[in-house]
């Protein structure tokens, strides 16, 4: 015999922190200090909400995004030409430079770059990461799943 689920019960699953500190009434006063120490400052559960509010993640679709993927690759060595994220379809176009110094195949560059969608937040769609290397020319593009509007 099947059970009915109990009236107002509702399935739990992933939550956005931004959705869930709007939702959440703040904390009862301070009751927890953890010293940073690098900054040399005291994280509070106040100043945590405050952080979370102020920095949208994953970044927005359009200019925020590529601007945050130009980064992350400048930071991986690469020297990015093209980073465009189209407005019709969640796919985001590609095209960079590699050091020379730098061997890389396409499975190391497909690492790459899902490692990076990881950090930001992002996952792509399964099979829709497509990549080509020409000489030091590396060429990508992706379809995002779900991406923040």
């Amino acid at each position: 015999m099947k059970r009915k689920p109990k009236s107002g019960h509702q399935k739990s699953g992933p939550v956005n922190a931004r959705d869930f500190i709007l939702e959440v009434p703040p904390p009862p006063p301070v009751y927890l200090q953890v010293p940073l120490k690098e900054v040399g400052d005291v994280l509070t559960p106040e100043r945590a909400r405050e952080y979370i509010l102020e920095h949208q993640f994953p970044p927005v679709w359009g200019q925020e995004l590529e601007g945050e993927i130009r980064r992350r690759l400048a930071q991986a060595g690469m020297r990015c030409t093209l980073c465009r994220c189209l407005g019709e379809h969640p796919v985001v176009e590609m095209r960079m430079t590699k050091a020379p110094d730098r061997p890389m195949t396409v499975r190391e560059f497909k690492r790459l770059i899902r490692g990076i969608a990881g950090q930001l937040g992002l996952r792509i769609a399964p099979d829709s990461l497509v990549a080509s290397l020409a000489g030091q020319r590396v060429e990508a593009a992706m379809v995002l799943e779900n991406p923040a509007a």
